[in-house]
């Protein structure tokens, strides 16, 4: 992917995270497809989240797979649906590491 401007950067931290997948209509766009976009990413958030090292294409795999989760949570919430429980024990499952 060609260097991304992430311009659009400086809201809560998870809505920037959400919005590392845009829509476009009815087409939705990845903006994470390699490690070095998670890294550029992460990069222009470094003051807000530390960086880990390194950014290779296991924490790429990861990242996407807890953000789509939130990103599933946070439909479902909008649309007064309940919540996923795959997505919820995602989530779940990070946060209790991050903490352990």
């Amino acid at each position: 992917m060609a260097e991304t401007l992430w311009d659009w950067l400086g809201e809560h931290l998870a809505v920037d995270v959400l919005n590392t997948v845009q829509r476009r209509g009815d087409v939705t766009h990845e903006l994470l497809n390699e490690p070095q976009d998670l890294s550029s990413w992460l990069g222009h958030q470094a003051h807000r989240a530390p960086v880990p090292e390194p950014v290779d294409v296991e924490l790429l795999e990861e990242f996407v797979a807890v953000r789509d989760a939130a990103l599933n949570l946070a439909r479902a919430s909008v649309k007064g649906r309940l919540l996923p429980g795959a997505d919820v024990e995602t989530i779940n499952v990070i946060a209790r590491r991050s903490i352990s």
